[in-house]
């Protein structure tokens, strides 16, 4: 095992309690995901028991004027417990879970959203909502109304034809998922992952771990998670 990753365990351990806010990215849902995968990934359940606690932690203080995006707010914290649902890492009724955080994503009108980024913008809602979408029901249970999905739709069809924006490769690939299922095409397959922007730009060393981030993004918890998903 990576050495750094060694001391990096204990320190996450005793700290994610104090992380800064309970997003994805930055905060206690990314030390849920991470302890989530680490307990199947060395198979000691007291890991999973830990993300457990923290996920606790996060239904405790999620309240109402927490922001929707990706990186801190209710689109990461529903993506991850949509992906640790999905890789059987938990185990629970997503859609019972997330239903609230279902009714305030569509609060926010898309037509009004020119920020295309994943951390604060466009592609972040996106991510939520596919994971949404993608989770596998034997019921018809829709989490989102048809109306607020061609709202969205509209939307980024308008972004994807415009000369005038510029969109990256993760966007698009996320938008013509979303196109494709609303449009009832055949949809590409998906799957929740860890991918790179999550990550940012991670230090190569951490001299000091108290004074570094403990979020996935540019912090401990993401040289964690790439140490051994790589």
């Amino acid at each position: 095992m990576n050495p750094l990753l060694n001391r990096l365990i204990p320190h996450l351990l005793l700290n994610f309690h104090f992380a800064p806010n309970e997003g994805l990215l930055n905060g206690k849902m990314g030390g849920v995901i991470f302890f989530g995968y680490y307990a199947q990934y060395t198979g000691k359940t007291y890991f999973r028991e830990y993300a457990e606690e923290l996920l606790d932690d996060i239904f405790d203080r999620v309240h109402e004027n927490i922001p929707i995006n990706f990186i801190d707010g209710l689109c990461g914290i529903g993506w991850g417990i949509e992906y640790l649902i999905q890789h059987s890492l938990m185990d629970g009724d997503a859609d019972e879970v997330l239903e609230d955080i279902d009714k305030k994503i569509i609060e926010r009108d898309p037509m009004y959203i020119n920020d295309l980024s994943l951390y604060t913008g466009l592609q972040g809602i996106l991510m939520y909502i596919n994971a949404r979408l993608s989770h596998f029901r034997t019921n018809n249970y829709q989490p989102f109304p048809d109306e607020y999905l061609q709202r969205v739709n509209k939307h980024i069809t308008s972004i994807l034809a415009s000369t005038n924006v510029e969109t990256s490769a993760e966007f698009n690939n996320i938008a013509n998922y979303f196109t494709s299922r609303t449009n009832n095409k055949t949809a590409p397959d998906y799957s929740l992952e860890i991918t790179n922007e999550f990550y940012g730009t991670l230090p190569s060393n951490f001299q000091n771990l108290h004074s570094s981030p403990i979020g996935i993004y540019q912090g401990l918890t993401g040289f964690a998670f790439k140490s051994i998903l790589s």
